[in-house]
C-alpha cells in the first residue's frame, strides 16, 4: 500500500450503504498511522475505525459478516482501475448519492460492487451526450450516418476490443455485441411499446465457470458506456414468499445509471446464476414452486413493460429497451438431464426448457450463446495477451518500478506450470483458477517488496515457484 494515498472504506448495514470513510496510510512501517480524511456517516451509526479494524480490511478485504453489517475496502488496485477514467471526488459523490436513496444493494463480491461504481460513473460522464432520435421520413440512413446517430464505432471495433480481453469466445462475443447494437438502434427509434417488445434482443448465456460469461457482460457495459447491474437471481423469490422483491433489480439498475432514467432504460440487467431458478422435475421439493413463480414474475421485466419505482423515483421505468442478459453454468449439477443435447455443444431453446426453464420464460430471449471450454492453448494466449491477465499486469507493474524480470527455463515453462496447477484445482478450471495461481505467486513477491525499504534490482522466476512461491529469488544488488 502506497503512503500518502487515499483509500475508501465503505460500510453497509443490512445491505444499505451507511458510511463512506476516506483514510490515508502515512507510512509503510509496522507503526503505520491512519488518518481519517472524511467520514460521511448515516443513520447515526458509529463508524469509527481502529487500527486493528483497518488492518483487517487491508489484508482480508472485508470486515464483519456478509449480508449483515460489513465493510469493503477499495484498495490501491481498485482505485487504479477507477482513476484511469474518474476523479476520486466523483467516486465519493456517487456513493453518497447511492446512500441517499436508502435502497438495498445486492452483490456477491467486491468486484460486483466495483463494477456498479464504474458503470454509474461512466453514465454520469456521458449523460450530456443525448442520442438523437432518427426520423425515417426525413433522413435516408447510410451505415455511417446510423453509427453517427448512435454515437457508436463500427461493430467490428467493439468486437475486437472485447476479444483482446476475453480469449477463446469470438463467436459468443460477436452475438452479444450485435444484440446490444440492435437494442440501442431500436431504442433510438420512435417505436410503439409493442414494436419495441417485438424487436428487443435479450441474451441467454450458458457455459462453464471461469470461461468468460461474466467478463463478456462487463466488457459490453464498458465498451458501450451504458450502465449495468448484476445480481444473483437465485436470492430472489416470488410474491408472497420470503425473499427479495424483484422490483429491486430495476432500482439497482437505476442507481447504477447515476439516477439517469434515460440511460438506465438503455442499460444491461445481468441475471446471474439463472440456472438456479430452473425447476428440476426429477427432484421436486418445497422450493420448486418458488423457482417457477420467480420465472413467471420476471416475464414482464424481461419482455418489456413499465414499473413503478417509488419512492426511488417518481418516473415509471420502461424495460422495453433494457438488455436482459441471463448467465448460468447449466452444467447439470445434481440433475439427471445432460445438457446440451446437440452434437456441436450449443444449447438450444429446447435444452433450456428440458433443464427447467418454462417455455414462456425461454421465449423472452432471442440470442442464445454457449461459452466454450478453454483449451490449453486458449489459456496460454490469455496469460500472454489478455489485458486482464494478472501475470501480464504484474509483470508490467514490475517493469514500471524498474525491476528486472528473469525467468529460468523461459516464460513458456512458467506459463505451462501455472495452467497445469490451475487445472488440478477442480473440474471446472478456467481463467478464475489461473488468476488464483498467479495471485499466490505475487502475494509472496508483494509481501517482500513491502517489507523492504529499497526496491530490488531483479526478481527471478521459475516453474518451481508456481507450487512453492516462497522459493522466488529476489536480488537486491
Amino acid at each position: 500500500m502506497d503512503s500518502n494515498v487515499c483509500y475508501f472504506i465503505i460500510s453497509f448495514k443490512n445491505h444499505c450503504l451507511c458510511s463512506i470513510t476516506s483514510i490515508k496510510k502515512n507510512n509503510l512501517s509496522e507503526s503505520s498511522s491512519f488518518e481519517v480524511i472524511n467520514d460521511l456517516s448515516f443513520y447515526n451509526q458509529n463508524t469509527s475505525f481502529s487500527k486493528e479494524d483497518i488492518d483487517t480490511l487491508i489484508f482480508d478485504g472485508y470486515l464483519g459478516v456478509p449480508n449483515q453489517d460489513y465493510s469493503i475496502l477499495l484498495d490501491e488496485n481498485d482505485l487504479k482501475t477507477i482513476t484511469k477514467y474518474f476523479d476520486l471526488k466523483d467516486v465519493a459523490s456517487f456513493l453518497a448519492d447511492i446512500q441517499k436513496s436508502k435502497q438495498p444493494l445486492y452483490f456477491k463480491t467486491k468486484e460486483d460492487f466495483l463494477n456498479l461504481i464504474i458503470s454509474g460513473l461512466t453514465v454520469i460522464k456521458q449523460k450530456n451526450k443525448q442520442t438523437p432520435q432518427v426520423d425515417l421520413n426525413k433522413v435516408t440512413l447510410t451505415t455511417k450516418s446510423l453509427l453517427e446517430e448512435l454515437n457508436l464505432p463500427p461493430i467490428s471495433v467493439i468486437v475486437k476490443n472485447i476479444e483482446e480481453n476475453v480469449i477463446g469466445q469470438n463467436e459468443a462475443i460477436k452475438k452479444a455485441v450485435l444484440a446490444i447494437y440492435r437494442n440501442l438502434h431500436m431504442a433510438s427509434m420512435d417505436y410503439s411499446l409493442s414494436k419495441r417488445i417485438a424487436l428487443k434482443n435479450n441474451i441467454l448465456i450458458s457455459g462453464p465457470s471461469g470461461c468468460g460469461k461474466s467478463e463478456i457482460t462487463r466488457q459490453l457495459a464498458h465498451e458501450f458506456q451504458i450502465p449495468m447491474y448484476t445480481v444473483d437471481i437465485s436470492q430472489f423469490t416470488g410474491s408472497g414468499w420470503k425473499g427479495n422483491d424483484l422490483i429491486e433489480l430495476l432500482k439497482g439498475l437505476y442507481l447504477a445509471s447515476g439516477k439517469n432514467l434515460e440511460m438506465a432504460q438503455k442499460g444491461i440487467l445481468n441475471l446471474d446464476e439463472i440456472d438456479k431458478i430452473s425447476f428440476d422435475s426429477e427432484n421436486a421439493h418445497s422450493s420448486s414452486h418458488n423457482t417457477i413463480e420467480v420465472q413467471k414474475e420476471l416475464l414482464k421485466i424481461i419482455e418489456g413493460g413499465t414499473f413503478d419505482l417509488k419512492p426511488t423515483t417518481s418516473e415509471a421505468f420502461d424495460t422495453s429497451t433494457v438488455t436482459i442478459i441471463g448467465t448460468g453454468a447449466f452444467n447439470g449439477s445434481g440433475r439427471n438431464y445432460n445438457c446440451p443435447s446437440t452434437d456441436n455443444g450449443y444449447f438450444t431453446e429446447n435444452d433450456y426448457i428440458k433443464y427447467g426453464l418454462i417455455p414462456e420464460f425461454v421465449g423472452r430471449f432471442k440470442s442464445f450463446i454457449t461459452i466454450n471450454n478453454l483449451s490449453f492453448a486458449d489459456k496460454r494466449r490469455y496469460l500472454l495477451t489478455s489485458k486482464l491477465s494478472l501475470l501480464k499486469l504484474k509483470f508490467e507493474e514490475l517493469n514500471r518500478l524498474g525491476i528486472k524480470i528473469s525467468i529460468i527455463n523461459g516464460l513458456d515453462k512458467l506459463i505451462d506450470e501455472i495452467i497445469r496447477l490451475s487445472e488440478e484445482m477442480n473440474e471446472e478450471s478456467g481463467i478464475r483458477n489461473i488468476n488464483k495461481v498467479a495471485e499466490r505467486i505475487f502475494e509472496e513477491i508483494d509481501y517482500r517488496l513491502f517489507d523492504d525499504e529499497e526496491l530490488p534490482k531483479e526478481i527471478i522466476f521459475s516453474e518451481e515457484i508456481v507450487r512453492n512461491p516462497q522459493k522466488v529469488m529476489i536480488r537486491k544488488k
